[in-house]
C-alpha cells in the first residue's frame, strides 16, 4: 500500500514502486492490496495518502499522493446515477469527511481518461484517532459494472416486454390461481369495450358467457394442459357477445400455479363468415336436391310412356329409333341429376363405401353397358385390354363402375366422331413398402387438354372450352366425382395430354386387397336384356302421386304388366281409397298437396289391414335425410324417380318383397 509517497504496482521482482519511491511492505499494507476491491485513503483535507492497485484499475490512472491536484478521488470525471457530473470536492469521500459519518453502498460512475466509464459502489467510512479526533477517510469502491449492465438489459427486456403486452395488436391477460384477472393489455379492453378497472381485479368468469366453458379452460390449465385456439364467447361492456379463440398456458414456479398466460382473438367476424358459407352452402345443398326432384318428376312419366311405347307400339324401326333415342336421353339425364346430388355429397361429406367382392370384368362390363349407346352415337372405335389373369377388388362396387363409366363417357365426349378409345388396366409390380395398386388408364384420341388447364381440370365445374361448341355435355363435375370416388378408396387419378389436338390420358389407381388371388377371366359381354317377369299372381296396387301424368301412366303399364291398380292424388284421397280398395303394395310419392307421403304411410300403418302391406317411396326426393325419414315412417322401400320399371316389376313379382334402399 503507497503511503506518503508511493503507490503499490506489482513488479516481476515483487518489488512495488511509484515514481522511483519505494513502497511499503507492512503486512497490512499488503494485506490491503490482496483486497478484491478498490481502495483509498485521504486525509481531513481530502490528500490523498494511499491507494490499492484495484482502485488504478477502476480510476485507470494512478493519482499522485499528497497532491492537491488530486484530492478525494484518484478518478479523471464522476458522475452521480442520473448522468450529472459530480465535483471530486461533492464525491462521497468528500461528503463523508464533511459529515462526518459513513455513506455505505452509494453508486458513482467513472470516467476514464480514455473515455470508458465504471460503475462503482463506494463504501466510505470516516477515521478517528484513539481521541476520536477525525484523521480523514477510507473508500471501498466495488466495481459492479457488470452487474449494472446486466441490469439494464434486464430492465430494457422488461420493458419491451412490458411495452409488448401493452400495446400488442391481440388481446392478452393473466389470470391469476383463484381465477382473478391481474393483469390485460389495452388490445383486449379496446375489444371488450372495459375500463381496465372494471377488469382488472375480477373474476375471469364474469366476462364468460358460457359457464361450463370457462370451468372447463381453468381445469385443463390447472391440469398442466397447454390450451391451442380454444372457441368461446365473451360479453362485451355493452352486452353484445365476441367469439374468441384463446390460447393460454400457466407460469409455473416451483410447482406452484403463478398465473395463466392468455392470448385472445376476436374471431367474430371469421364466424360470422364462417356461418355465412355454411348456410350459402347448405341453400346450394337444398336447391340442388329440389332441382333433382323437380327435374326427376317429369322423367317419370316419360319412362312409363316409353315402357307403353315398348309394350304395345307397332314393330316400325322408325318409331323403335325414336323411342330408344328417348330412352337414351332420359337415362343421360337421370345420370346428370345424380351428379349433381353426388357433388352435394361430397361437399358435405356423407358419401359413403358400401364395399363388397366383385371382379375387375364385371366392373369394366357394367361400365360398358353405361356407356356403350354414347360410345355408339359416336361412332368410336373403343378397344379394351385387362390382365389374362382376373384380379378382386373390394371396394364399391357402384362407385367404382360411376368412375370408370364417367372416364369412359368424358373420353366420348371429348373425342370427335369416328376417334380412338383404349381402356386398359394391369397390376404393376408394387415399389418397397407399398401397396399393390391397380392402374385403369382410359386413352383418348380427342381434343387434349391445354397444358394450363391440366392442374384444374379435376376442379368442380371446369370446363375446356373449344370454339362455338363450348362444352360437349355434362355438368363438369364427372371428373371430380371420379377423383373423389377414389380417394375415398384411397386411390389417386392423375391427367396427361401433351395439348390441345393431342388426345388424353387418364391413369385411375386404385388400392388391391392384400390377399388378391388371379380369377378365371370374364368374357367382356354386354349384359343381356333381363327377360320378361310374369307375376305369380295379379297384386292389387295404390299409386299416389299428384302429378297427373305420372300417375295415370305408371297405372297403365301396371296394367299392362298383369296388375290391378288404382291412383290417387291427395294424401286424403289415398287414406279414402286405400281403405276401400285394401291394396297389396301401395306406391307411394312424398310430396303431396295436403298431407305428405310420409304421414300417409304412418296412418297406413296403424291400419290392421296395412301392417304387411309394402308400402314404396317414390319420390324425386333422394338425399339421405329422405332415406332416413322414409324408413323412420314405415316405408319398405325408398326409390327415386324415374324408377327403374324392371325393378319395380321384379318386386311385384315377389309375393314377399324384401325391403331395397336406393343408392342415393
Amino acid at each position: 500500500m503507497a503511503q506518503s509517497n508511493g503507490h503499490p504496482l506489482s513488479q516481476p521482482n515483487g518489488e512495488r514502486k511509484h515514481r522511483g519511491a519505494s513502497v511499503s511492505t507492512d503486512p497490512f499494507d499488503q494485506l490491503l492490496e490482496e483486497v478484491p476491491a478498490g481502495v483509498c485513503t485521504c486525509d481531513t483535507d481530502g490528500l490523498i495518502t494511499s491507494f490499492n492497485s484495484r482502485a488504478v484499475e477502476l480510476w485507470g490512472r494512478a493519482p499522485s499522493l499528497n497532491d492537491p491536484v488530486d484530492r478525494y478521488c484518484g478518478s479523471f470525471r464522476l458522475y452521480s446515477v442520473d448522468g450529472k457530473p459530480v465535483a471530486h470536492d461533492q464525491c462521497w469521500m468528500a461528503r463523508a469527511i464533511h459529515d462526518r459519518r459513513p455513506y455505505q453502498g452509494c453508486e458513482i460512475r467513472i470516467e476514464r481518461e480514455d473515455g470508458t466509464h465504471v460503475t462503482a459502489l463506494s463504501h466510505v467510512s470516516p477515521r478517528f484517532d484513539a481521541k476520536g479526533e477525525l484523521i480523514g477517510a477510507v473508500n471501498v469502491l466495488v466495481d459492479i459494472t457488470e452487474r449494472k449492465l446486466e441490469e439494464e438489459a434486464l430492465r430494457r427486456s422488461e420493458e419491451e416486454l412490458a411495452d409488448c403486452f401493452e400495446k400488442g395488436s391481440i388481446g392478452m391477460h393473466w389470470v391469476g390461481a383463484d381465477g382473478i384477472v391481474l393483469h390485460v393489455n389495452q388490445a383486449e379492453l379496446d375489444m371488450l369495450g372495459y375500463g381496465r378497472e372494471e377488469y382488472v381485479g375480477h373474476h375471469i368468469a364474469e366476462f364468460h358467457v358460457d359457464g361450463p366453458v370457462i370451468d372447463e379452460i381453468l381445469r385443463r390449465l390447472t391440469a398442466g394442459e397447454t390450451l391451442r385456439s380454444f372457441e368461446a364467447r365473451l360479453r362485451c361492456r355493452d352486452g353484445s357477445i365476441k367469439q374468441v379463440a384463446i390460447s393460454s398456458s400457466v407460469f409455473w414456479r416451483d410447482g406452484q400455479f403463478v398465473h395463466t398466460r392468455c392470448f385472445t382473438q376476436d374471431i367474430t367476424s371469421l364466424k360470422q363468415v364462417e356461418a355465412y358459407l355454411q348456410s350459402r352452402d347448405q341453400r346450394k345443398n337444398e336447391f340442388l336436391a329440389l332441382l333433382g326432384h323437380e327435374l326427376r318428376t317429369p322423367l317419370s312419366p316419360i319412362v312409363n310412356a316409353i315402357q307403353l311405347l315398348r309394350m304395345q307400339g307397332p314393330v316400325d324401326p322408325v318409331l323403335d329409333g325414336a323411342r330408344d333415342l328417348i330412352d337414351r336421353q332420359v337415362a343421360h339425364m337421370a345420370r346428370l341429376i345424380d351428379d349433381l346430388l353426388d357433388v352435394a355429397r361430397i361437399s358435405r361429406g356423407t358419401m359413403t363405401l358400401r364395399r363388397s367382392t366383385f371382379t375387375l370384368a364385371e366392373v369394366v362390363n357394367d361400365a360398358l353397358e353405361v356407356t356403350r349407346p354414347l360410345v355408339d352415337s359416336q361412332h368410336h372405335e373403343l378397344t379394351v385390354e385387362l390382365p389374362e389373369a382376373e384380379v378382386v377388388l373390394e371396394a364399391d362396387k357402384v362407385r367404382i363402375t360411376q368412375a370408370v363409366s364417367n372416364l369412359i363417357g368424358n373420353a366420348a365426349k371429348y373425342t370427335e366422331a369416328g376417334g380412338r378409345i383404349k381402356l386398359e388396366a394391369n397390376c404393376p409390380p408394387p415399389e418397397h413398402g407399398q401397396p399393390r395398386l391397380l392402374e385403369l388408364t382410359v386413352t383418348d384420341s380427342g381434343i387434349g387438354i391445354p397444358l394450363e388447364n391440366q392442374d384444374s381440370i379435376f376442379e368442380m365445374f371446369a370446363q375446356l372450352e373449344h370454339g362455338a361448341d363450348r362444352t360437349k355435355g355434362g355438368l363438369g363435375v364427372g371428373l371430380t366425382l371420379v377423383q373423389s370416388i377414389l380417394e375415398m378408396h384411397g386411390g389417386s387419378i392423375e391427367a396427361r395430354s401433351a395439348g390441345l389436338g393431342c388426345g388424353s390420358e387418364f391413369i385411375a389407381r386404385l388400392p388391391l386387397p392384400m390377399s388378391n388371388s388371379p380369377l378365371e377371366r370374364t368374357p367382356l359381354e354386354r349384359t343381356p336384356q333381363a327377360s320378361p317377369v310374369v307375376p305369380s299372381r295379379p297384386r292389387r296396387v295404390l299409386v299416389v302421386d299428384d302429378h297427373p301424368d305420372a300417375a295415370h301412366s305408371l297405372c297403365r303399364v301396371l296394367e299392362l304388366f298383369g296388375h290391378e291398380s288404382r291412383f290417387s292424388q291427395t294424401g286424403v284421397e289415398a287414406l279414402r281409397l286405400a281403405d276401400e280398395f285394401e291394396p297389396e303394395v301401395i306406391l307411394l310419392d312424398i310430396g303431396l298437396p295436403d298431407i305428405d307421403g310420409y304421414e300417409v304411410c304412418r296412418q297406413l300403418r296403424a291400419r290392421p289391414w296395412a301392417v304387411h302391406v309394402d308400402i314404396v317411396a317414390i319420390t324425386g326426393w333422394g338425399q339421405r335425410e329422405d332415406l332416413r325419414k322414409a324408413r323412420d315412417a314405415g316405408f319398405d322401400a325408398h326409390l327415386t324417380k324415374p324408377v327403374d320399371l324392371a325393378q319395380l316389376r321384379q318386386r311385384l313379382a315377389s309375393e314377399r318383397p324384401t325391403p331395397e334402399r336406393d343408392d342415393s
